[in-house]
Order: C-alpha cells, then structure tokens, then sequence
C-alpha cells in the first residue's frame, strides 16, 4: 500500500486546521447531524466528517463508527483532499490504493468509500463521507447531497474560524512572558483583569495560571502546552474555561509561541495572549444549537404531517361508522351493525400497529431497545417465519421456496430476528402476484465471517424513484394503486433494528420483476445447534384473533373481580365486555380509597388496577390490598395505556400477576380469567 501524496498546500492547510482549535473537541451537535445525514441519505451505515492534519485523520463526527481517529497513510480522505472532485471507491478491494489499506483487510472492512471534499478559506482540510461493508455503485443524487453537506461543513467551519479571529481582533488581550529556565511567569493587568483580579492578587509562578483552569480542561491545555514546548507544534492555541474571581467560569483562548531557545532545543523563553471568548462561545453555541434545532423541526414537522395524515385515515372510519349508527332514527338490523362494528375494528387495530410502530422505531434509534445477543440457527427461526405466515400466504396464493441449509446460524438477537423476518416476509406475500413465490437463500461467501440471507418475491418490484424513498417514514409505495394496507413503518424498523443486531439490510429491486431483500449478520461459531419449536401465539388479538371468544367454565363459583379504574368510559367498556362472561360479579372503584372500602366486607379473587389512579397509582393501591386480610396472594393484573416492556417488567417487579394493555385485548382478558378459574376448586 502506498502513502498518499501530500497537497502542494499541506503546510498552510494544516496550519489553518490547527487555527480553527477543532481537533480533539467535543461532539457537536450541528456536526453530529451532517454524519447522520450522510449515513441516512446515502443509505450507507456508516457516516462522517474527517479532518486530515500532519500525521493522522480525526473524526469530529461519526455515525457506524467507533473509530476516533486512524493514521494519515491509511486515511481515504488523505486522497480525498487531493482533489476538489468527489472520490468514489465502488470496491477497495480491487483499488491498488486500497486493497492493502488495513481498514480494508480488517475491521471495519470498508469495501466501498465516497468522499467530499469540506473547504474553508480555499484549503481542502478534510471530508464528508460515506463507508459500507460491502461493494456499490453511486448515484448522482448522492453525489449531491454528499457535496452539499461536505458545503455545510465548511461553512460552519469558516462561521468558527470568522468568530476566532474577531475575537482576536476585538476583544481586550491580556500578555503573558513565561522565563521557563527562570520558572517565572509575568501576567499583566490586562490579563489579570479578564479573571477579575486586580494586580497584586496573582503570583508569578505557573500555578497562578493552571490552578484557575477548569479541571475538565487542564489535561488538554497542558498536553498542548507540552508538545508546542518541546517543539512538535508551530503555535500553542487553547481555547479552555478559566474560574473569574467572582465564582463563575469563563471561556477564554489562550495562545502563544516559544521565542527562545537553548542549544539543545529547550525551550527558555514563551510569551502569548489571553483573550476572553466568552460571548464568542456562546453566540457559536447559540448558531450550532439554533442549526441542530432547525433540522430537529424539520424532520419532526415532516413527520407530525405524515403521522396525522396516517392517523386520520383510520379514524375517519371510526368516527365515520360510528355517526351513522348514531344517525339512524331506529335501530339498524344486527348484519349492518356487525359489518360498522368490524370497519371500526379493523380501523382501531390500524391505529394500534401503527402507535406500536412509531413507539417501536423511536426505541431503536435512540439505542433503548434491549437485546441478547445469541447464537441463532437460521433455518429453525425461518422456518418459524414461514409457518407463521403459511395461512397469509396460502390466501394469496404465494408459495415459499425454502433453500435455507440447515446447521448455519447467525449472531442476533432471536425476538428481533423473528420480527425482521416476518416483516420482510409479510411484504413479500403482500406485494407479490398470484401464484408468486417467496424465495428464501443464504450466501456465505460474500464476506468472510458473515451470512447473507435472501428473501427474494416475484412481485411487481419498484422503480428506481421509488427505491430511493423505500426508507422513509409511512411510504407505502403502490398504495395509490393497490388496496394493501400497513403502516410503512416496518421495513425502517427492521433496517434499523438489523444495525443495531451488527448488520445490514439491503434492498434491490426491478420494475416488473419483483424485490430482493438482503439481511448480512454476523457469522456463528457453531455450525449445528438444536433449536426450539416455535412458541404458542399469544397476547396480540390484531395478530392472532379467536374464531370466538372463550366462555367461562360452569362448575366454579362466581368470580369476585374488583377494577378500579378512574375514566368512566373506560369502565363502562370493561364492564360491557365482562358481560359476556356468567361467572364473574364485578364491582368497580374510581380511585384507591373507594377500593380499600369495599374490600372491607367484600373479598375478591381477581384486582384489576389502572396505572394512574387519583391519589394514589395502581402501585401504591396494589400494596395497600396487599396488606388487606385474604388479599396477600390475590391474582392482579395492571390494565394501563402504558404499554411500553419497562412498564410491564415494572408491574412484575411490583407483584402484578399479569398486564392488560390499553386498548384492551378481549380474548386475551377472557383467557386469563378462564385460566384462574380452572385453577379454583369447583363449588360444593
């Protein structure tokens, strides 16, 4: 592998690079949302911006990365800044530059890299850029949207670099004269009076100097102090907070230059500025959060438009429906009012999947979701998904051509895996034609150490147009033309959780063709484990429903159930619903104490308990019955609209037997209740 060549303007870009005081800072967030942008828009996993200095490259911001920083020699964007053109590296492997580069023949295996060149004052100081695992190609409207955000770079960069010198320009300069072979150090008033002192309050020795800067920032400012000393920079510079006399911590930057020698090369003589930055920082603090919350807003008011656009839809049905049953002066015949009951049904559980999805993707991509990463062989979890989805797909009339080979498996998380799979499956069926197939393929040769997993379908597959807009929130593309409903959401989720599992997804597709999906996770150790049969369905009625609901087994006593529940419509929903029952006498409650009064002469078998209760929670009250006679080991269960797995580990945690969610899920209320009934002693 050969060393990039050096740029006829290395010195002066190097010097300005160190000018800008940005290398080894903080994260910043206008930054961080170039890099993330970078990975979303290109669809690359991995996303960056790159500053080149004298011997290595140093990443301000990184998405995919964990990575900080890497030798120049091995740096992409060392070549990247040769040039004012984009590079584009299709396949690393077969670059002559690259093949050997060790972040191609080891971790992070890059294979294919584009970079932009970020300019400030004509000087190519770095790159936007973009990297995957694996060979692609490169469009033009990536190519554009890469150099727009390399543009957005600089401009920042030249804002911080604008602001540094007016600060230099017009803010008041303290002096200081450092005799280094002597140890003394003089500070003028000027200096002294940035901090807020008057002149005999400070010393001559170095230790007026570092005992007021702040502690978080006294490694960096001596490591600087240090290299420049022993030569290694041209110039000191380092912006830090200093502790003024009054308590409070200033920003100030602090720059200077040996002007003495020895022989030897020891430095004996320094002298350099102090200037106070504060309103600098603030105002450069101020652009960078105003610039992070201008792409907040826009993200979140494109997505509120969308999400109540998808909203609306399902609820013009429900209230729709509902104001004709309403509006009619008598009462409807019992079809009619089934077939409104089932618009409003199918309607609420659209609204259910896609509340779920939302709050689903939004776990993933702030890094909340909890995996477990496993061993997972990969023929029994598809095999799983295809027996799941047999029923779908035979009413379609798609059929699964399974060449998955058994024995191979797969680093992921199970649960998750399985919810990946059974959305790229459940697009497959859906999109395909009659009589179409779904073909399940593996490919471990492509990278050492990785599985590709294919699911390809022989649909109507998508235009180029489309494929670019496959990721977004709530497209469902053909919708104008097809009758399939979702939420547009699962396929995000599983790209976003297949990342998180340490893979990728990928999607090909060809108009009239169909569409190929490509799941590449990490390889197994193992070659052959056993593997689990599926388990029972349960808990989801919009997934799974009963042909008819479960009726209550008659050689038992009444149930006594207790709901304490606060929103009367709520209560009155629940009670109608337990009325489809003939074992069980319900008593409700609208708040704790009314609770703890009718279980003085009343004792029931079944609590039923609302999260959020007036004066005291459903926790609180669970506890207080708990300690009331003949209650210690009563069967509870928390019915809540907090649906989310640590409010359900929570209830556990707190002695709940079970969790209802909010909307309630009927069939699985009458199945819980079948089962304590079946655990009771019969009557007499």
């Amino acid at each position: 592998m050969n060393s990039p060549p050096l740029p006829a303007d290395d010195a002066e870009r190097v010097r300005l690079l160190h000018e800008l005081q940005v290398l080894d800072t903080a994260a910043d967030p206008g930054f961080d949302a170039l890099a993330r942008l970078a990975s979303t828009h290109t669809g690359c996993p991995i996303g960056a911006l790159s500053l080149v200095d004298e011997q290595r490259q140093w990443f301000k911001a990184s998405v995919g990365l964990t990575l900080r920083e890497t030798p120049r020699d091995d740096a992409f964007c060392a070549y990247t800044i040769l040039s004012p053109d984009l590079l584009v590296v299709p396949d690393a492997s077969d670059d002559p530059r690259f093949s050997g580069n060790p972040l191609v023949t080891g971790g992070p295996r890059v294979r294919f890299y584009a970079g932009a060149p970020v300019v400030v004052e004509g000087h190519r100081i770095g790159a936007m850029c973009c990297l995957d695992h694996r060979p692609r190609e490169f469009g033009e409207a990536e190519r554009q949207g890469l150099a727009d955000l390399a543009a957005v770079a600089g401009s920042l960069l030249q804002e911080r670099l604008t602001a540094r010198r007016l600060a230099f320009e017009s803010g008041a300069q303290g002096v200081w004269d450092w005799d280094t072979a002597k140890k003394g150090l003089y500070f003028s008033d000027a200096w002294k009076a940035i901090l807020g002192h008057a002149g005999h309050e400070v010393g001559t020795h170095v230790r007026e100097w570092f005992s007021r800067i702040h502690p978080d920032d006294l490694p960096q400012a001596k490591a600087k102090l240090i290299a420049h000393l022993r030569g290694e920079t041209p110039l000191y510079l380092a912006e830090h907070r200093m502790r003024h006399k009054s308590g409070h911590d200033i920003w100030v930057l602090n720059s200077g230059k040996v002007v003495r020698r020895a022989k030897s090369g020891r430095a004996q003589r320094m002298v350099g500025t102090l200037i106070d930055v504060t309103s600098q920082r603030q105002a450069q603090s101020s652009q960078s959060d105003r610039r992070a919350a201008e792409l907040a807003n826009i993200a979140k008011s494109e997505f509120l438009s969308r999400m109540s656009h998808e909203m609306r839809t399902p609820l013009n049905a429900v209230i729709g429906f509902t104001q004709l049953l309403l509006s009619r002066p008598d009462t409807p015949d019992a079809d009619e009012v089934r077939d409104y009951a089932e618009h409003v049904l199918r309607a609420g559980e659209h609204l259910l999947a896609l509340t779920n999805d939302v709050l689903d993707l939004q776990h993933v991509e702030e890094g909340r979701v909890m995996l477990e990463i496993v061993d997972v062989p990969l023929d029994g979890i598809v095999a799983q998904v295809i027996a799941q989805l047999g029923a779908a797909a035979e009413q379609c009339g798609v059929r699964f051509d399974n060449h998955v080979p058994d024995g191979l498996a797969v680093r992921a998380d199970e649960q998750r895996l399985r919810q990946v799979l059974l959305n790229i499956a459940s697009n497959a069926i859906k999109f395909n034609r009659p009589a179409g197939v779904v073909r399940w393929s593996v490919d471990v040769d492509a990278l050492p150490g990785r599985v590709r997993l294919s699911v390809e379908d022989t649909g109507s597959g998508l235009k180029p147009a489309q494929l670019e807009r496959l990721f977004q929130p709530f497209e469902r593309l053909g919708r104008e033309t097809s009758p399939i409903e979702g939420t547009g959401l699962g396929l995000l989720i599983a790209r976003s959780l297949t990342r998180a599992m340490g893979g990728t997804l990928q999607v090909a597709s060809v108009a009239g063709v169909g569409t190929r999906v490509v799941v590449e996770l990490p390889m197994a150790q193992q070659t052959a484990l056993p593997f689990a049969q599926p388990a029972a369905a349960s808990g989801n009625a919009t997934e799974h429903p009963p042909a008819s609901l479960p009726t209550a087994p008659q050689a038992v006593p009444a149930l006594r159930m207790l709901y304490v529940e606060d929103n009367r419509i709520n209560a009155i929903l629940f009670e109608e619903a337990i009325r489809l029952r003939d074992d069980v006498e319900l008593r409700l409650a609208e708040d704790g104490n009314e609770a703890l009064h009718q279980v003085r002469d009343w004792t029931p078998d079944v609590l039923v308990l609302d999260a959020h209760l007036p004066g005291m929670d459903g926790f609180e009250l669970l506890d207080a019955l708990r300690r009331q006679p003949g209650l210690s080991a009563t069967p509870a269960f928390m019915c809540s609209a907090d649906a989310m797995p640590d409010d359900v580990r929570r209830a556990a945690a707190a002695g709940f037997t079970g969790y209802w969610s909010k909307p309630i899920n009927i069939a699985k209320i009458m199945s819980d209740l079948d089962r304590i009934s079946a655990n009771r002693r019969p009557a007499g």
